[in-house]
């Protein structure tokens, strides 16, 4: 296609091909790109960051092809697993006896909801993330019972909102 055919221009500014989520690009060099590639390894040994990650790549894969219902489940994946870990770490810390901790522990009773309301009662969670997290839970119960789908803006929340964990958890790890 000839640079100046409109068609161009429209195949250009597809989403499909805005990798940035408003981040810059820039160049590499090889001593850069090896120490890169050797802390995706560290990074690859701790299961719970590496499946976090697997997760984040495949939501922003749905993204930029414009398949925002599919990018949000997959975020909102990564933003549960990580409250509830915290559900889990918060409830360890008391140090209570068995058989509270399993039945405070038991997911059939505890609802990710129930988790983000004693989470942010406790401090654990703030409240702008708090509101947040409401609003896209609201948002994935409506999808899941068919009353709406996932708009791309949605879907960016819940991305934004998966990576800053990541990052949380990859700098955690790295300040040790």
């Amino acid at each position: 296609m000839e640079p100046s055919n409109s068609s161009v221009t429209l195949h250009e500014n597809n989403s499909m091909y805005d990798f940035s989520l408003n981040e810059s690009r820039f160049e590499l060099t090889k001593e850069e790109l090896t120490g890169i590639i050797l802390t995706a390894f560290e990074i690859m040994e701790n299961d719970y960051i590496a499946n976090n990650l697997k997760l984040f790549v495949e939501a922003l894969t749905h993204n930029r092809n414009t398949e925002y219902s599919q990018s949000f489940v997959m975020s909102w994946s990564i933003l549960e697993q990580n409250y509830s870990s915290l559900w889990e770490k918060m409830l360890n810390e008391k140090r209570l006896d068995k058989s509270r901790l399993d039945k405070l522990l038991n997911p059939n009773q505890w609802s990710i909801d129930y988790k983000l309301e004693i989470l942010n009662l406790f401090g654990k969670i703030d409240e702008q993330d708090y509101k947040l997290l409401m609003e896209l839970k609201k948002k994935r119960n409506n999808f899941y019972y068919g009353r709406e789908l996932i708009s791309q803006e949605d879907s960016v929340k819940s991305l934004k909102l998966a990576r800053n964990i990541i990052d949380d958890k990859l700098n955690l790890l790295y300040s040790k």
